[in-house]
């Protein structure tokens, strides 16, 4: 007979007793902390969230919280037992195109920092959560890397039917300046690429809405 193991997903406000609107508490070694102590691979595991904090660094994801950090249980209802518990694929990933890097903050601290996060930094939190400097620098590099080439691989490259549109196109190049300014600043290797900036604008509210409008054109 063919076994249907069975998942469940736990994000990690869940899997620290905490409640939703608690997302934004807490630091990312706190996560680590947690993920070690259930991982049936803790060390793959551990990596691979480092990996996760880069990404989110590197591309200014300012959603990255509890809830969109998370375990994923395989069950084995024969064996009635977790056969595994491994980190979940990454989801719910997003680049806040629009603030000024500079500005830009993560939601849970990295070494107690929530911004102007350095190379150091994310050295500094590897080894806190149990990854050799040498191993580390080696992700780090690696990782970021990959982040830049292929976030400007994606905007050189559009699907035709998001080209036709500015606003997709310019999202893209947003993603890929962020991504290459950051990735060079922690370290790794980045391809040629022009910068995007984006527009100087400001928040009105008109009829109880807010309303983002633009300033000036983006330089090309």
């Amino acid at each position: 007979n063919v076994e249907h193991n069975q998942f469940i997903i736990q994000d990690f406000c869940t899997l620290a007793g905490l409640e939703p609107s608690d997302r934004g508490r807490g630091s990312l070694e706190q996560v680590a902390k947690i993920m070690r102590q259930l991982s049936t691979n803790p060390e793959a595991d551990i990596e691979n969230f480092f990996r996760r904090a880069i990404l989110a660094v590197t591309i200014n994801d300012g959603d990255m919280h509890r809830k969109n950090i998370a375990m994923l249980f395989e069950y084995n209802p024969e064996k009635q037992q977790f056969v595994s518990v491994r980190m979940s694929p990454t989801y719910d990933v997003t680049s806040e195109i629009w603030q000024y890097d500079q500005d830009q903050k993560q939601v849970l601290s990295i070494q107690g920092k929530t911004s102007g996060i350095k190379p150091k930094t994310m050295l500094a939190f590897a080894k806190s959560i149990g990854i050799e400097e040498g191993r580390a620098q080696q992700i780090l590099e690696a990782t970021t890397t990959q982040i830049a080439a292929r976030a400007v691989e994606i905007a050189r490259n559009m699907p035709e039917e998001a080209a036709k549109h500015e606003c997709c196109q310019f999202t893209a190049d947003r993603i890929a300046t962020i991504a290459v300014k950051n990735a060079a600043h922690l370290g790794g290797s980045v391809p040629a690429w022009e910068n995007v900036e984006a527009p100087k604008t400001t928040i009105t509210t008109v009829d109880g809405q807010r309303q983002l409008k633009i300033l000036q054109p983006k330089p090309r």
